[in-house]
């Protein structure tokens, strides 16, 4: 269990590390839990074949291979047992406003509003190497100057009243003064920022 805990950690610090991610799938393995280690193992391959997957021909072995994958990560996916639901915490105590996606095995993106976010931030970046957040309330907006930005929204994360950590939303919103040139890019923004707020507060360092 310890090992266990020492590679998860490793994970959430470097969740670009594919290698750490197939010795913990196969440290689970050895502790009883395939079918997590499946999923990672799986959504590691199809990541790694993603790109060229639109290249493959009904009847090419990379193919067959290709929809077999997707078809396992479907079903593994659809699991639903006691021991995956205590994984998935804090995310199945989230409103169903939310939502998330698995990428290589574990939780990388999710989207919720950002209320919530404020707080459950600190313990789903403790559980999960979330690398992408959506804040679904928050929209951008055309400044004045023509570029798409968040200023609008700015105040709303400096009264986020209760929250203990209401100062570091004032951070991000000088980080999402903008402008940006597309609505895409202020999202963009806004993710990397939520990203690196949730980060700072589960004590891990900057993704790189």
């Amino acid at each position: 269990m310890d090992d266990l805990k020492r590679l998860r950690r490793g994970i959430l610090i470097d969740p670009a590390d594919d290698h750490l991610r197939l010795v913990y799938a196969d440290a689970l393995e050895e502790a009883g839990d395939s079918e997590r280690a499946e999923l990672i193992r799986a959504q590691i391959r199809l990541a790694e074949m993603g790109p060229l997957s639109a290249y493959f021909f009904s009847g090419d072995p990379e193919r067959a291979e290709f929809d077999r994958l997707r078809r396992r990560e479907r079903a593994l996916l659809a699991v639903r047992t006691a021991t995956w639901m205590d994984w998935c915490r804090p995310l199945t105590t989230l409103s169903p406003f939310a939502a998330w996606d698995f990428r290589r095995g574990f939780v990388e993106s999710v989207s919720l509003p950002l209320p919530e976010f404020m707080d459950y931030a600190e313990a789903l970046f403790l559980a999960h190497p979330i690398t992408s957040v959506t804040l679904t309330d928050r929209e951008p907006v055309v400044w004045l100057d023509g570029g798409w930005t968040f200023i609008s929204e700015a105040a709303t994360w400096v009264r986020h009243s209760g929250n203990r950590h209401a100062f570091a939303p004032a951070a991000l919103a000088r980080r999402l003064d903008g402008p940006h040139d597309t609505p895409e890019l202020a999202q963009a923004d806004l993710s990397r920022a939520a990203v690196a707020y949730g980060r700072s507060l589960a004590g891990l360092p900057p993704l790189k």
